[in-house]
């Protein structure tokens, strides 16, 4: 039985795998060969194991966390004082707040713009018969209202003329 241990160099990159091929070869007869049979096995995986980093290399690693960590801390501080500050303001606003929101504006909103609203409307009903009585005489114009209530019965409909 012949091995053969093949490797393949892969620069930078550590071996992870060892092929062994078993190459045997048993002839029936020393004059005739038969054809050589070649027999892979399971390949194995290896794990390099590297040395530690260097002291030097450690403490560049460690001082670079230590910046890290120190900026972080600094940030946190930062966000604990804008957190306090927004609290503060807040506290000093919430006062205003529930006063604007006992205010109830938007129905007070509402209300005005329907007050508005309906005054345009009888304006703009009544302004035709404001122009058309307005050449009239004070008399005449008692007298044509005082014939539209009889025509209309609303002076029985009013409770001083029951």
């Amino acid at each position: 039985m012949v091995s053969v241990t093949i490797q393949l160099d892969t620069s930078l990159i550590p071996s992870m795998t060892t092929l062994v091929i078993d190459l045997t070869s048993t002839p029936e007869s020393p004059n005739v060969h038969q054809p050589l049979q070649a027999t892979a096995t399971k390949p194995t995986t290896t794990t390099p194991i590297h040395p530690p980093p260097s002291q030097r290399q450690q403490n560049t690693t460690n001082s670079m966390l230590m910046k890290r960590i120190g900026k972080l801390e600094h940030i946190m501080v930062n966000l604990i004082q804008e957190n306090k500050h927004l609290e503060e303001r807040l506290d000093c606003n919430e006062a205003h707040l529930y006063t604007l929101e006992n205010l109830d504006i938007p129905h007070q909103v509402s209300k005005a713009i329907d007050e508005i609203v309906t005054d345009v409307v009888d304006w703009a009903i009544q302004a035709p018969l404001r122009n058309h009585f307005r050449d009239l005489p004070e008399a005449d114009m008692k007298e044509i209202l005082h014939q539209k209530i009889w025509e209309t019965n609303s002076c029985k409909t009013h409770k001083d003329h029951k």
